[in-house]
């Protein structure tokens, strides 16, 4: 693994790390050898990934982001049981009689 430092995106801090993979030529059917490059940023406060890249003269390059990130609670509307809400047992009868 390669350290590509730290940086920030969507203003959270993030540490990069690259990770590069040589596919033999005999390996892999093409006759010549294949890099492949994974490239990830990290969050530790989030502890998610906010930003991964593929690369992979295969496939091409792929590039997941998380974005439009929110720190701060939800409304509490969320987490209330809705009025008519009712719990149903869906034992089944004859388990019941047990």
């Amino acid at each position: 693994m390669e350290d590509l430092g730290s940086d920030t995106i969507e203003n959270i801090d993030v540490k990069g790390t690259r990770r590069t993979v040589t596919i033999p030529a005999q390996a892999n059917g093409t006759g010549a050898p294949l890099t492949v490059v994974d490239e990830y940023w990290y969050s530790e406060d989030l502890h998610v990934n906010l930003l991964l890249r593929h690369s992979d003269p295969r496939t091409g390059e792929q590039t997941v982001t998380l974005s439009q990130i929110v720190r701060e609670e939800p409304a509490q509307e969320f987490f209330e049981v809705p009025q008519d809400y009712k719990i149903v047992d869906m034992t089944p009868p004859a388990a019941r009689a047990r």
